[in-house]
């Protein structure tokens, strides 16, 4: 499923899920632990911050299974997003870990913040245990800045 959030005057594209492009037969990374989730998010963040957009969205591409052009429209989206979102927002100036959230043992949700000039950003990674070890399972940016506080 792909979905668009409206931003002021932007729309984006944010959420590329798996169950609706799995693709069974690609190999796909093992992340062990919601530690590894973590790990591979805090990294991805890093990329953001360095406006590393494209590189943000291949180091997820092992651990994704979903067809690798779909990952790689995202990113050209994600990118032309954020390109017209910088002359509003301004540019990237660091980023916070905010939470994680579980659904028993198999669903994770790391919730971060992308700190810009003139407002913040959410990024939201969504990771799932199908057995013995975690996917990626979505991946949502937006301005949603008050859903921090439900």
């Amino acid at each position: 499923m792909i979905r668009h959030l409206r931003m002021p005057g932007l729309v984006a594209l944010l959420l590329l899920s798996v169950g609706a492009l799995a693709d069974p037969d690609s190999s796909v990374g093992a992340l062990k632990t919601p530690q590894d989730a973590r790990a591979l998010a805090d990294s991805v963040m890093g990329l953001v911050l360095a406006n590393k957009i494209d590189a943000a969205f291949a180091k997820l591409k092992p651990y994704w299974p979903v067809p690798g052009a779909e990952i790689d429209s995202l990113a050209l989206k994600s990118i032309s997003a954020r390109d017209s979102a910088a002359a509003r927002y301004g540019p990237t100036i660091g980023w916070v870990f905010i939470r994680e959230e579980k659904v028993s043992d198999f669903l994770i949700r790391d919730t971060y913040v992308e700190k810009r000039e003139h407002h913040a950003l959410r990024w939201l990674f969504y990771f799932y245990k199908p057995n013995s070890s975690w996917l990626v399972n979505s991946v949502t940016w937006d301005d949603n800045i008050q859903d921090l506080f439900l």
